[in-house]
């Protein structure tokens, strides 16, 4: 007999992933090796009579004190009750393709925490447990009928539930009309009985959610697993004291990690950054690098690898403390894929110059894209746009912006960078607005034609005294995110916040923002929005000082959903490490490409000053 089982997760996000309540262990749902979280939630579930499913007249009710609702369970379907609020999900239909097959009504069963809709071949589960209501079905064989089409399960959704799903169609966010996120749809992995990992995406169609999978040629059972994973890298030469993870970049299934205080040769500080690229079999776990990058003439202390910038075969890294003749102008390097690809010890392509004046910090800051480079240098109140050729080793410099004020100080104009098609963004924390001193700006540039370039100025509507938004930048498309971690939220100084601008129609204007990103567990100090990062409709957002558990500055990221806007919010999901330390700043750098996330996490834990790593979280 072929059993198909179909396993997917949703999960009430008032506030974040919450922790396990067993025995006051404080691991959050990202911070569980691979498949386990699911499976250890529906074990607790088992044991704890709180999620036990209770009968009713209609059918069952079952309550998750953790995530603070009530299911009730009938013959239509489930009511989902978060407060005040009601939502309705219910199975429809299930086949291949368009042609699917209603379901009829069925009363449920229950067993302690498992509630199950048994319709023939087709069983329709629920494990009610910490983590959240997990939701299943079983086949025991495939639908009838002609299998043109991948195949396909029909939800019906609530009419006051919009639905995001992200790009790559694994995972889905459920929000009420007032933008705030309500469930969520983990992500969906699908492999056979061998192992194969088959191809399966969420689809969202007027108020129906389809769970869509390829099974053509798969060997039966079928598992589709929600499950997030997390993987832990490392450098395979790292030392205690190298900062790994200060700065983390990735573009598709390739990662850039900067180590900005290894020690190359006999020059301590000089500084390296490793290239992880996801290995064919086994994605991430246990991954070593591919190739090191470094600096054909490093010297100590240059600090190569504080920022680095991906994309695609092309890689940008910067080295501020670089010492030249003229000071310690900085520098900055631009590398090309070899052909051999990403592999041993690996020097630039083209040596990118160094900075106009002594301090200038000439490769704070790094972006890249389609061999055009942007450089930051604060302390020369400046960033240069280079642009490099496709067949030849040379870059040259194309522009140069300078900040408001030039001169005067108190400007650190190239802070961050960030690049997206024709359009790039240089920060400066520093900025004093028309609201307070050094609210912070970002600026954002768009090559309208040839060598001339359109400017708009992005301030915060709350922009207040040292909020330095501007610390750190992305842009992705019509999206810009800037990070302001000294921003103070309510009565907490310096929790952070990340503000989100969105291109009007017109092409980009002087503007607030459109959304701010805040935690819902954010305290005085967390500092939100030391990094961020953008992709699609998801934004990552570090903050390297939050306290986790007792662990003070073990650090965090959040991760944040669009929906149907960037209005303001809380976060989707908190990541933190499974196996995280007091002190470590993870969140320190983060990167965000499709359905995979990377934060570093660079510092030691006291008294010992760890090498640094970075952890790679996947669906």
């Amino acid at each position: 007999m072929r059993v198909l089982r179909i396993v997917a997760s949703f999960f009430l996000l008032m506030s974040c992933i919450p922790a396990f309540a067993a025995d006051q262990a404080t691991a959050t749902h990202a911070g569980l090796p691979d498949a386990a979280e699911p499976r250890i939630s529906s074990v607790l579930g088992q044991d704890l009579p709180e999620y036990y499913a209770q009968p009713r007249a209609s059918g069952f009710e079952a309550r998750n004190p953790r995530q603070k609702i009530i299911v009730d369970f009938n013959s239509e379907g489930l009511n989902v009750y978060d407060g005040n609020s009601r939502y309705e999900i219910a199975l429809r239909a299930y086949g291949y393709g368009d042609v699917l097959k209603p379901v009829t009504p069925v009363v449920p069963h229950a067993d302690r925490n498992r509630i199950e809709y048994e319709r023939g071949v087709l069983s329709e589960w629920y494990m009610n447990g910490p983590a959240g209501l997990e939701q299943g079905f079983t086949l025991q064989q495939p639908p009838s009928g002609p299998s043109s089409g991948p195949l396909t399960i029909e939800l019906s959704l609530s009419s006051g539930l919009m639905a995001a799903v992200d790009k790559s169609g694994t995972w889905l966010v459920l929000s009420n009309p007032q933008e705030k996120t309500t469930l969520r749809y983990s992500g969906l992995s699908a492999r056979d009985a061998t192992g194969k990992g088959l191809h399966s995406w969420l689809e969202v169609q007027d108020h129906r959610l389809l769970v869509k999978v390829s099974d053509a040629g798969a060997r039966y059972p079928l598992v589709i697993d929600p499950t997030i994973k997390q993987a832990k890298l490392l450098a395979s030469d790292g030392e205690d004291g190298d900062h790994l993870g200060y700065s983390v970049a990735i573009s598709g299934n390739t990662l850039v990690v900067g180590s900005p205080y290894a020690q190359v040769g006999s020059n301590s500080g000089q500084g390296a950054a490793y290239v992880f690229v996801k290995p064919a079999k086994g994605g991430w776990a246990n991954a070593t690098e591919n190739a090191k990058l470094i600096s054909s003439d490093g010297m100590e202390d240059d600090n190569f690898g504080y920022s680095v910038a991906i994309n695609g075969d092309q890689i940008a890294v910067g080295a501020p403390d670089r010492n030249t003749v003229g000071g310690v102008t900085g520098g900055a390097y631009f590398f090309l894929k070899p052909p051999a690809g990403w592999v041993g010890t690996i020097t630039e392509r083209v040596n990118l110059g160094t900075g106009k004046t002594s301090f200038a910090g000439y490769g704070t800051s790094v972006g890249v894209q389609n061999y055009v480079v942007i450089v930051g240098a604060p302390g020369d109140n400046a960033a240069y746009l280079l642009i490099c050729a496709k067949n030849q080793p040379t870059c040259g410099l194309d522009a140069t912006f300078f900040g408001a004020n030039q001169g005067e100080g108190n400007n650190e104009f190239g802070s961050a960078v960030a690049i997206s098609g024709k359009s790039f963004v240089v920060t400066d924390p520093l900025f004093t607005g028309t609201q307070a001193q050094f609210q912070g700006a970002a600026y954002v540039y768009t090559n309208t034609q040839g060598n001339s370039f359109s400017q708009a100025t992005l301030t915060a509507s709350d922009g207040a005294l040292l909020s330095e938004m501007g610390i750190s930048v992305s842009i992705d498309g019509n999206t810009v995110a800037v990070g302001a971690p000294y921003s103070t939220v309510g009565n907490q100084p310096a929790q952070g916040a990340v503000y989100v601008y969105t291109k009007p129609p017109s092409g980009w204007v002087d503007a607030t923002q459109t959304g701010k990103l805040t935690a819902s567990d954010g305290v005085s100090l967390d500092e939100l929005g030391m990094s961020v990062s953008v992709s699609g409709t998801a934004i990552i957002a570090g903050a390297p000082q939050h306290l986790v558990g007792f662990n003070s500055q073990q650090g965090a990221a959040y991760v944040y959903i669009k929906g149907g806007g960037w209005q303001n919010k809380f976060q989707n999901f908190e990541l933190t490490a499974s196996d995280g330390l007091a002190f470590t700043g993870f969140g320190q750098s983060v990167g965000i490409s499709g359905g995979t996330a990377v934060v570093g996490c660079p510092f030691g834990n006291t008294p010992h000053d760890l090498p640094g790593s970075a952890y790679v979280f996947n669906q």
